[in-house]
């Protein structure tokens, strides 16, 4: 009975050197550390070993959680437990994989691109993201300069879905002739000379307008004054390199696009298009250091 014992705090102990290790070189700091061992040219043998600890500590932990109901019967019996803990190592990433590949056709499964005609409303709302800076960037400068519409709101929305935030309050944008302009700080780049026409940065065209009268006006206005509302939004965020971290975790990144129109007293979605990018886990099951 105490060699059994002996046997399962063994593994024990090397379990829980190899964990901290592991955890130690999964962070970020042991991320650059990691690095900077690849990248020397001395440093690639230990970089390879180094690479092989987490799979192997965490190969130890399911077999140390399976070994527990037999710790007390000797070292075959704890061997033993590495058997289905190396049948985990592929299963909990295959069913995993399993249910992101589901997850990502639930999320695309609403979609529609209708053929639809022209926008013919005279103002428009882009929501973007929550605390972003509310400014006339390159699709507001080109939906004014081209006339598509007369006012441009830009509006920083509190949620995202499934409805679109009426009731946030943007600044709205519009050109006016006035007499004189006030000092206007517009974003492109200007000094580029175009490589074509599709990427012609509208700034300067929209400079000879404001030089020639018309001037770039701003108030505040709700997203509600809108003919139509143009959103693009996370769906799902990526969590960076804490995906890492979490070897259960499959790393996934979905952005959705909508288009509502207006339809008498309501908004109408016509037009949903998501992109969802997922990778897979390794099998068998490896957490990344990098």
């Amino acid at each position: 009975m105490f060699k059994g014992r002996s046997a399962y705090f063994k593994l024990l102990a090397a379990t829980i050197v190899l964990a901290v290790i592991a955890l130690v070189f999964l962070s970020p700091i042991g991320n650059v550390v990691y690095v900077i061992l690849l990248i020397s040219f001395i440093g690639i043998p230990v970089a390879m070993a180094l690479a092989l600890i987490p799979p192997i500590a965490l190969f130890l932990v399911l077999a140390s959680l399976f070994a527990w109901p037999v710790r007390k019967r000797g070292w075959k019996a704890v061997l033993a437990a590495f058997i289905p803990a190396a049948a985990a190592m592929f299963l909990i990433p295959a069913g995993m994989n399993i249910l992101a590949e589901r997850e990502a056709q639930d999320l695309v499964s609403g979609d529609n691109a209708p053929v639809a005609a022209p926008f013919t409303g005279r103002s428009l709302a882009l929501l973007v993201r929550p605390r972003h800076k509310e400014e006339c960037l390159n699709l507001c400068q080109r939906a004014l300069v081209s006339g598509a519409v007369q006012t441009f709101i830009v509006a920083s929305m509190k949620r995202t879905w499934p409805e679109p935030d009426l009731e946030a309050e943007g600044t709205a944008y519009w050109l006016e002739r006035r007499e004189k302009c006030d000092p206007v700080k517009l974003r492109g780049k200007a000094s580029e000379f175009p490589r074509s026409a599709d990427r012609q940065d509208p700034s300067p065209a929209l400079r000879l307008l404001i030089a020639g009268g018309q001037c770039l006006v701003s108030s505040r206005r709700l997203v509600a004054d809108a003919d139509a509302v143009l959103q693009f939004a996370e769906v799902v965020e990526g969590r960076g390199n804490r995906d890492s971290l979490d070897p259960f975790h499959v790393p996934m990144r979905a952005v959705r696009l909508t288009w509502h129109v207006r339809d008498n007293t309501r908004f109408r979605e016509t037009i949903r298009q998501t992109a969802v990018e997922y990778s897979v886990l390794y099998l068998p099951l490896m957490p990344a250091l990098l």
